[in-house]
């Protein structure tokens, strides 16, 4: 996977790293006698930040308990557009400890998940009585089993905090209040398209709801519009909604991750779309995968207080990527396939280009440099108005803020 950012914050100065020792001291000093600091619960990568140092204590058949630490060098979103999957943080960092091999400490290594095996892995979580693995680009690492852990994490002082997981998730305040205006606007579409009978805002029913229970949906169609509700506990709660008349295609979709919570709402203009025929398959056609057949430019507005998330992404279109950034087609005679960056407009400006799967490493393995070479043509601004600009090439497209997006349909 690559990342690159045009712009971004200000880097602080270098500052050195707490050792294994001050790490581990810290956070036996803060867990209470015969209790455990991570209080049975998995730790999510996506709730991990560059900086900090994930301290376990683990244990090795055959020897006594020990430590180590995973400390976070570098994390970054490699999709933020919509996808029927729940977007994860990848985490990359180094291993220390004196239960770690010496040679192994030196190399970065990304973090995959726990588990005990191949066959039962739980992905991008450290878990307590399960391992712990990591890898390379070439080669995967098994460390001993967890048994407990926390975070090292500097506050805004500089000072070191052990924290338990619920206490990573402090919300944002402002990425809260405009996200619950947003879902106030979808509410009301669901109520003006007789879907009020659902909560968009619970994707259990139940506590400890079944994973694989079977998903419900829903279907509404007008002289203007079609859309589709679809109830899911383990994909995400999904809203779609078609205009006819300006062939635009909207998707909102809701996770409800325990102290989590991700908003995305994507929308998409099929008017030279002919791969998607929504009228004549609504139920096929109204879904996230659909807006992708249609190989039209994506818009995807992404919010989690929880994470920090508020972005804006944009996923050039087949034929645009092919024009001004020069992408090839590296589908076949039956079906086009331009492997398109996703364009992530973070706060303050901050431009990241992220590209991956295996077409766009087929494209830089046969024309090297081509990352390189889409940084130099890739920008975008959030304007004074809310709206935001993209520039891929020589092409500027102005995007509308989400309000505009919904009020479009309560208007139409």
């Amino acid at each position: 996977m690559f990342e690159s950012s045009s712009s971004g914050p200000a880097k602080r100065p270098q500052e050195s790293e707490p050792t294994l020792f001050a790490l581990y001291f810290a956070f036996a000093n803060k867990r209470p006698e015969g209790k455990l600091l991570c209080e049975n619960e998995a730790l999510s990568g996506s709730s991990l930040r560059t900086g900090d140092a994930v301290v376990v204590e683990a244990e090795l058949e055959g020897h006594p308990k020990g430590s180590f630490a995973f400390k976070v060098t570098n994390t970054h979103w490699p999709n933020l557009d919509i996808n029927d999957q729940s977007p994860e943080q990848v985490v990359t960092g180094r291993i220390e400890g004196a239960m770690i091999q010496d040679n192994f400490t030196k190399q970065n290594v990304r973090m995959t998940g726990s588990g005990w095996g191949e066959a039962k892995r739980h992905v991008n979580v450290i878990e307590p009585n399960a391992r712990f693995y990591v890898a390379t680009a070439f080669h995967e690492y098994e460390l001993p089993t967890t048994k407990d852990y926390a975070v090292a994490r500097k506050d805004d002082k500089g000072v070191l905090q052990i924290l338990k997981p619920r206490e990573l998730h402090i919300p944002d305040e402002d990425i809260e209040q405009k996200q619950q205006m947003h879902i106030g606007h979808i509410e009301v579409l669901m109520e003006k398209f007789g879907f009020d009978e659902f909560d968009f805002l619970k994707c259990e029913e139940e506590e400890g709801a079944d994973m694989e229970a079977p998903e419900k949906s829903k279907l509404y169609e007008d002289k203007t519009f079609l859309a589709h509700y679809v109830h899911s506990v383990k994909d995400g709660n999904r809203f779609m909604i078609f205009n006819k008349k300006t062939r635009q295609m909207v998707a909102c979709k809701y996770f409800d991750l325990e102290d989590q919570n991700m908003l995305q709402v994507a929308y998409a203009d099929l008017t030279h779309s002919k791969d998607v025929k929504v009228e004549e398959d609504p139920v096929g056609s109204l879904t996230i995968a659909g807006i992708y057949r249609s190989c039209a430019a994506v818009v995807t507005f992404t919010s989690s207080p929880e994470l920090g998330l508020d972005t804006v992404s944009y996923r050039p279109s087949d034929a645009d990527a092919m024009k001004y950034l020069k992408l090839p087609n590296i589908g076949n005679r039956r079906k086009a396939f331009v492997p398109t960056p996703d364009i992530q407009l973070w706060p303050h400006n901050d431009v990241r280009v992220t590209v991956g799967g295996s077409g766009f490493h087929d494209v830089e393995r046969k024309y090297p440099g081509t990352l390189e070479e889409l940084k130099k043509i890739i920008s975008a601004e959030s304007l004074p108005d809310g709206k935001h600009v993209f520039q891929i090439g020589g092409k500027k497209i102005k995007i509308k803020n989400l309000d505009d997006v919904f009020e479009d349909i309560l208007h139409a």
